[in-house]
C-alpha cells in the first residue's frame, strides 16, 4: 500500500438541537428547554433522546487491490446509547465489483479493484433514532512498476565495422514512456570508441581494438529506473581469405619420373592453419596417373604419358577457402624444348605487354643447354581498330614487349628452337581493357537471428565508380556450423548457392542450427571484381519461457502451493528452483503479495531477490506469487497461499 499519500479524513455531523415546548395537562412534552452544552439537552426535569453522530476515518487515498479500513467507531451519541451501523457503497468507478465486507460492522474492509473514486456513506442508530448520514470519499490509483531494460543479445563484431545495439524490446508494464541511458562501460585496453546516440533505442559505436565491449542499460519512466542490463560485444579482426601457391618443378620432366608438388608457399593473413586439397583438371588422354596424398602440402605422382597434366590447389583455414591456383606439369619422352609463352594476361590499353618466354624449359633434365635455344615472337590476331603499324619490340629474344592500342583481345605465339632444329611453338592470350575502377561489395552489416528466422542479406549497398556499369552479385555462404546434426541451411534463390554472379542483390537464409554463419559476398562490374565483403550471422537457439518454482526453506515448508506459519514468526521462500532453458543463475526474479488479512501491514521491501523472508503480523490468508524473467521472456505467475494461524 502506498503510504506517502494516505491522509485521514474525519467527517462529522452535528444536527441542530430543537427545542420543543412544555404543555400542561400531564402530556409529558417539554414546554421550555435550556441548552447546557453540545449533546446535552434538559428539558424539565428530564432529557428528550438526542440524534446521534456519524463519523468515517480512512484513507483518502490508496493504491488499486489493496484493503481500505474504514472505521466508524468514532461516531458519537449525546446519551451515550451504544450505536448500531448501517454502511452503503454510494458510488464505485464503471467496472468495480468491489463491495463493503460488512455493511453493520464498526470497521468494515473494501478492496477496490479499478482506479478511480469511490463514496461510502454511513449512519449510525442508538436504538431510537438515526443519525443524518455521513459520506466519504478515498481516490484509488494504479500501481507505478518499474521498467524492463532489454540491451539485446551478445554480439560477434569486426573492428572497425559498426555496431549498432538495439534496445527496442525494453518495456514498461504500466505501458509509460520510457527513456534509454546506455554507457560504454568496459572497452578493451587503447581504444578510443565511443558510443554515438547514447539516450536512443538504438546507439552505435566502431570497435576499433579486438577484445570485448561491454555496454550497459538502464531504462526509465520518469519515476522508477529498471534495473541495469549489460551486452557484450567481442570485437576481432576480420576473417580474410587465405591464398593459394602451387609449384612444381621448372622443367620438363621425363615420363615415369616422380614428380613432387609444393604448396608450403600458401599463407593466410589471419595467421590460420591451412588444409589443402588437390584435384586433376586435365591430363594427357589415356592417362593412368594418381594424386598421391591429396590433402597435404607436397603430394606426389608419376606421369604416364606425354603431355600437359594440370592441377588446381585450394587452400582452406577452416572458414574460408582460397581462390583455386592452377599449375602444369608438362612430360615428355626426350629432351625436346617445349615453348612456354606464359600465362594469360590482363592488361589495361596504352599499358606494356611483357611477354616471356624464360618458362621455357631446357630440355627434360636439362640435357640441352639454353644458348642453343633460338626464340621468336609473332602477333597472331588483334583486336578491330588497332593499327598494323604496331609491332613487337626484341621480338627474337626470350623477352619482349608490346604497346596494345585498342581495348580487345591480342594472341602472340613464341617458337623455339634448338641446335638441332627441333621447335615447338605455344600461344598467350593477352586481354586489354579500358581503365576501369573496382566496384566495392558491401554485404550489410552483421546479424543476429533465432534458429527458424529468416535472414535477409542485402548488398544493395555495394558502389561501383564507372557510371553505367551494371553490377553482378556473386553470394556464397562460406561456413556455418558444424554441430551435429550439421547444418543443411542454404542461400535462396538457388542461382546464388555456389557463387555463382547474379543481377539479384538480395538473398537470404534460415539457419536451421545455432552457431556462426558467414556470408560472402563479391561484386563484378563486368570487368573487375570487389575484393570479398563478409557478413556473419550469429544464431542461438530459440528461447522458452522460464518455469517459477517457489520451495520453502530455513524451516518454512511448501507443500501442494500452500505454507503455513504462525504470527510473528520469519517465513521463508526460495525461488532459485525456477528452471529455464538457459543459465539459471541470469534469472531475475519478482515477488508479491497479492492478498493480506485484514489489519495487515506486511510488506515486501526487496521484490528481486531469489530468496524472499517475510514475517506476518496478523493471522488469516495471505496469497504470496513470484514471476522469474530470462532476459526475454517472462514465466507464469505462479501463486502459494499462506495460512498463518495466531
Amino acid at each position: 500500500m502506498n503510504t506517502n499519500a494516505r491522509w485521514f479524513s474525519l467527517l462529522l455531523v452535528a444536527l441542530p438541537l430543537a427545542l420543543a415546548g412544555c404543555g400542561g395537562g400531564g402530556s409529558g412534552a417539554c414546554s421550555g428547554a435550556s441548552l447546557g452544552s453540545l449533546g446535552s439537552l434538559a428539558c424539565g426535569s428530564g432529557a428528550s433522546n438526542q440524534a446521534p453522530v456519524a463519523l468515517i476515518a480512512g484513507p483518502a487515498t490508496v493504491v488499486v487491490r489493496t484493503a481500505v479500513n474504514l472505521d466508524g467507531s468514532g461516531s458519537k451519541d449525546p446519551d451515550g446509547q451504544t450505536l448500531s451501523y448501517r454502511w452503503e457503497l454510494s458510488s464505485k468507478p464503471v467496472g468495480s465489483s468491489a463491495a463493503l465486507s460488512d455493511l453493520t460492522a464498526a470497521r468494515p474492509v473494501i478492496t477496490p479493484d479499478v482506479v478511480g473514486s469511490y463514496v461510502v456513506r454511513l449512519t449510525v442508530n442508538d436504538g431510537k433514532t438515526d443519525s443524518p448520514p455521513v459520506s466519504f470519499t478515498f481516490n484509488v490509483t494504479r500501481v507505478n512498476n518499474p521498467p524492463v531494460a532489454r540491451a539485446g543479445s551478445d554480439i560477434t563484431a569486426v573492428n572497425g565495422t559498426e555496431v549498432i545495439l538495439n534496445g527496442t524490446a525494453s518495456s514498461d508494464p504500466d505501458g509509460d514512456l520510457i527513456s534509454y541511458r546506455w554507457v560504454l562501460s568496459t572497452k578493451p585496453s587503447g581504444s578510443t570508441a565511443t558510443l554515438v546516440g547514447a539516450t536512443t533505442p538504438r546507439p552505435s559505436f566502431t570497435p576499433d581494438v579486438s577484445g570485448n565491449y561491454v555496454v550497459s542499460l538502464v531504462t526509465s519512466d520518469g519515476s522508477l529506473s529498471s534495473d541495469v542490463t549489460f551486452v557484450i560485444i567481442s570485437s576481432g579482426a576480420a576473417n580474410v581469405p587465405p591464398t593459394a601457391v602451387a609449384s612444381g618443378p621448372s622443367s620438363v620432366v621425363l615420363v615415369g619420373s616422380r614428380v613432387t608438388l609444393d604448396a608450403s608457399a600458401s599463407s593466410d593473413p589471419n595467421g590460420d592453419l591451412l588444409g589443402y586439397s588437390w584435384r586433376w583438371i586435365s591430363k594427357p588422354l589415356a592417362s593412368q596417373s594418381l594424386l598421391g596424398l591429396e590433402t597435404t602440402a607436397r603430394p606426389e605422382f608419376v606421369p604416364d604419358l606425354a603431355g600437359d597434366y594440370v592441377l588446381g590447389l585450394v587452400v582452406s583455414d577452416g572458414r574460408l577457402n582460397s581462390s583455386e591456383r592452377t599449375l602444369t606439369v608438362r612430360a615428355a619422352r626426350t629432351a625436346a624444348p617445349l615453348a612456354n609463352a606464359g600465362s594469360t594476361q590482363s592488361v589495361l590499353v596504352g599499358s606494356t605487354i611483357d611477354l616471356d618466354g624464360t618458362g621455357t624449359p631446357t630440355g627434360a633434365g636439362g640435357l640441352t643447354n639454353a644458348s642453343l635455344l633460338s626464340y621468336q615472337w609473332a602477333l597472331v590476331s588483334r583486336p578491330e581498330g588497332s593499327s598494323s603499324t604496331r609491332t613487337i619490340l626484341n621480338a627474337g629474344s626470350s623477352r619482349a614487349q608490346f604497346i596494345p592500342d585498342a581495348v580487345g583481345t591480342y594472341v602472340f605465339r613464341l617458337t623455339v628452337t634448338d641446335s638441332v632444329g627441333s621447335s615447338s611453338s605455344d600461344i598467350v592470350t593477352v586481354r586489354v581493357s579500358q581503365r576501369n575502377a573496382p566496384p566495392v561489395a558491401s554485404a550489410g552489416g552483421n546479424r543476429t537471428a533465432l534458429v527458424g528466422e529468416t535472414v535477409v542479406l542485402d548488398g544493395g549497398g555495394s558502389t561501383d565508380a564507372n557510371p553505367g556499369d551494371v553490377l553482378r552479385y556473386a553470394w556464397q555462404l562460406v561456413s556455418s556450423p558444424t554441430t551435429q546434426p550439421a547444418s543443411t541451411a542454404k542461400l535462396s534463390p538457388a542461382s546464388n548457392t555456389a557463387g555463382t554472379a547474379s543481377t539479384n542483390k538480395v538473398v537470404s537464409i534460415t539457419p536451421d542450427q545455432p552457431g556462426t554463419y558467414v556470408v560472402a559476398l563479391v561484386v563484378n562490374d563486368g570487368t573487375d571484381s570487389s575484393d570479398t565483403a563478409l557478413v556473419t550471422i550469429t544464431v542461438r537457439a530459440a528461447n522458452q519461457a522460464p518455469v517459477a518454482v517457489i520451495a520453502g526453506a530455513a524451516g518454512t515448508t511448501v507443500s501442494a502451493g500452500k505454507a503455513t506459519g504462525t504470527v510473528g514468526t520469519v517465513m521463508t521462500f526460495d525461488g532459485r528452483n525456477s528452471t529455464d532453458d538457459g543459465p539459471t543463475q541470469l534469472l531475475t526474479y519478482r515477488w508479491r503479495l497479492e492478498v493480506i488479512p485484514t489489519g495487515s501491514t506486511l510488506r515486501i521491501t526487496e521484490p528481486t531477490l531469489a530468496v524472499l523472508t517475510l514475517r506476518p503480523d496478523q493471522p488469516g490468508q495471505y496469497v504470496l506469487r513470484l514471476q522469474v524473467d530470462d532476459g526475454v521472456l517472462k514465466s507464469a505467475d505462479v501463486p502459494l497461499v499462506i495460512v498463518v494461524n495466531p
